[in-house]
């Protein structure tokens, strides 16, 4: 056997022992958890355990044992500009909003705005596209 095939039967072991332990195989005392998700995100998710031959509570078994581990949530989570935006937007009253239009409109009466045609091309000769 190759070091290679050694460490994937390694891993491969590690993983069953993981799902063991996930699916209730170890001697621990298990606890209900509740909490609310979207319907849709349920439905995927199931979906996507199905595909993997996990249980959605084996998958997040897993997921809870490897923050516990690692002390760190196991993916990257960053925020969506689009969606601070918009929430930037909606906290803000009619009045703000309508500032807000006013010294756009001002700003384009002064010059400083730059026609889209005139953007791409800039974007595209600085990144070769």
């Amino acid at each position: 056997m190759t070091e290679k095939q050694k460490r994937f039967e390694c891993a491969l072991k590690h993983n069953r022992f993981l799902l063991y332990e996930a699916e209730g195989g170890s001697m621990a005392q298990s606890v209900n958890v509740n909490f609310k998700l979207d319907a849709d995100v349920k439905k995927s998710m199931e979906q996507a355990c199905a595909d993997m031959g996990l249980s959605m509570s084996a998958a997040f078994t897993i997921f809870a044992k490897k923050v516990g581990r690692e002390r760190r949530i196991p993916f990257e989570i960053s925020a969506d500009p689009y969606y601070l935006e918009r929430e930037y937007f909606r906290a803000q009253t009619e009045e703000q909003l309508l500032a807000r239009i006013d010294r756009s409109l001002q700003q384009i009466k002064d010059g400083k705005y730059m026609d889209a045609s005139k953007a791409g091309e800039i974007i595209r000769s600085e990144y070769g596209l």
